[in-house]
């Protein structure tokens, strides 16, 4: 049974709420508590403009039952993502709903300061675009790692200038909000989750690929972070015999032949060198914008090209030894390959399942999942960061303090 305790029950409100509309015979059947509590705590959220009825559902031999949800009018969550070069912003309400999500390109600076200054400018703007709400405060997805604690980055491989920089404190001494600060890839796996929460969820590796190569690993409806908020860094472990360095310094990392930027990289070289002439090579090697760049070199080897299809072909080869040794050490239920690999060409996602499960005993190949992630969104780390960002701030009673509930 739930404390009487009038923020715990409101957080536990909230929470349930965020995930569908109840009845309050459903949230008493949730909460655990007396009928009157329940009722007065809901009508002080009513009051706040945290909660509103959503509908009604019928009830045999009486009134239809009034379904309540999130007061989606009110109040609004930043989320941003560092994605260093370039800031993706999306702006949602509290339940979830995305009102507005931008990108923004800042390759001539990437240092911590002037990074700062673009956020606070943008958050400036929105208070004046949607002035008739409030918002509440900003989840900051981040590559690298983060001290939980504190909310400071420790490092970023790509980026050496964000060394010990404390993102949160100087962000809500300067925005004056909450900020809450995670791996961009753990958001990524928030978003894919949805508003369930984890504690239905089996036992998952979520494979998140962009510039670097990252596994999220949630266990026993829980989320392994390790020490420094970023476990499952396998972007950075041996699986290939190259001689090219990685970011971190080291030698035959799996970053090296599987990310967004060596992907791109080994594409526009073998171009430059002038063996490969073909037209539709030369059209993707103008390409500007990273990402579209990587889907096209994805497309041109499903369709067989014998260049791209090499390329990729030593990506998918790095990633499967890298997953079948996650496989075998965790023994897990489902694995969501997402990121910049969610929109896999049917033919490469083909191949790489049946490599994976080739490389498994038959034991873990039967059990194991394998999916797309089903959010593929560009600003989807930046949209997990705001589930974040609720989850663990206006859930929690000093949070909804703040907020005069």
């Amino acid at each position: 049974m739930l404390p009487n305790n009038p923020l715990n029950l409101k957080s536990s409100i909230l929470t349930l709420l965020r995930q569908e509309p109840l009845s309050i015979a459903s949230l008493r059947d949730a909460t655990d508590v007396s009928l009157p509590t329940l009722r007065r705590a809901v009508e002080e959220l009513i009051d706040a403009h945290w909660v509103r009825p959503v509908g009604r559902i019928p009830r045999t031999g009486g009134r239809p039952a009034t379904l309540y949800g999130l007061d989606d009018r009110a109040y609004l969550i930043l989320g941003v993502h560092l994605e260093l070069p370039g800031l993706h912003f999306a702006l949602t309400n509290p339940a979830g709903e995305i009102i507005n999500h931008q990108h923004l390109l800042c390759e001539t600076d990437i240092r911590p300061n002037g990074v700062v200054r673009l956020i606070v400018n943008h958050v400036n703007r929105l208070k004046t675009q949607y002035a008739e709400r409030q918002l509440l405060g900003l989840g900051i997805a981040t590559p690298g790692y983060v001290d939980p604690s504190s909310g400071s980055i420790l490092s970023i491989g790509r980026a050496p200038q964000w060394q010990a920089f404390p993102l949160k404190a100087r962000l809500e001494a300067d925005v004056g909000l909450p900020v809450i600060v995670e791996n961009d890839i753990d958001c990524m796996t928030f978003a894919e989750i949805g508003d369930g929460g984890f504690n239905d969820i089996e036992d998952m590796i979520y494979l998140g690929f962009t510039e670097g190569v990252k596994a999220s690993f949630l266990l026993q409806g829980q989320l392994y972070k390790g020490p420094f908020g970023n476990a499952g860094l396998i972007g950075h472990t041996t699986v290939v015999e190259d001689g090219r360095l990685c970011t971190c310094g080291k030698h035959g990392c799996l970053e090296t032949v599987a990310s967004v930027r060596a992907i791109n990289s080994l594409f526009d070289k073998g171009i430059e060198s002038g063996n490969w002439h073909d037209s539709d090579l030369q059209r993707i090697h103008a390409l500007k914008d990273r990402i579209e760049k990587f889907q096209a070199i994805l497309g041109a080897a499903e369709a067989g090209d014998p260049f791209c299809s090499e390329i990729i072909g030593d990506m998918l080869r790095g990633l499967e030894l890298a997953i079948v040794n996650l496989i075998y050490l965790l023994q897990v239920d489902q694995l969501v390959i997402g990121g910049a690999l969610s929109n896999l060409p049917d033919g490469l996602l083909a191949r790489l399942e049946t490599e994976l499960r080739d490389k498994l005993s038959p034991i873990l190949s039967h059990h194991l999942i394998i999916r797309r992630a089903r959010r593929t969104e560009p600003h989807i780390a930046a949209v997990g960061a705001t589930y974040r960002f609720f989850y663990s701030c206006i859930s929690r009673e000093e949070c909804l303090a703040l907020y005069e509930l």
